[in-house]
C-alpha cells in the first residue's frame, strides 16, 4: 500500500490494532512479516528521521515521569 503525503486520520474499534500498527510505523514495535518504509527509510533508524524529523508520535500513555513534569514555578 502507498499513502501519499497528507494528513490522516485512523479509526477502528477498540483492539482492532489502530496502536499496533502506529508503533510499527515508527519503528516501536518489530514485524513478523513484511516491511514498513515510511518516506523512503525503515522506520526506528536514527538516521532516517522516523519518528523525528519525517514523521512524529505521541505514545499511548496515561502517566508522566519526572523528566517531563514542571514544579509548580515551571522549574524542574
Amino acid at each position: 500500500m502507498i499513502v501519499v503525503v497528507g494528513s490522516y486520520g485512523l479509526l477502528g474499534s477498540s483492539g482492532a490494532g489502530k496502536t499496533t500498527l502506529l508503533t510499527c510505523v515508527v519503528g516501536q514495535q518489530v514485524l513478523d512479516a513484511g516491511e514498513i518504509r515510511v518516506a523512503g527509510v525503515t522506520p526506528g533508524h536514527r538516521s532516517g528521521g522516523v519518528p523525528g524529523t519525517k514523521i512524529g508520535y505521541m505514545p499511548q500513555v496515561r502517566k508522566l515521569t519526572a523528566a517531563v513534569c514542571l514544579g509548580h514555578r515551571g522549574v524542574v
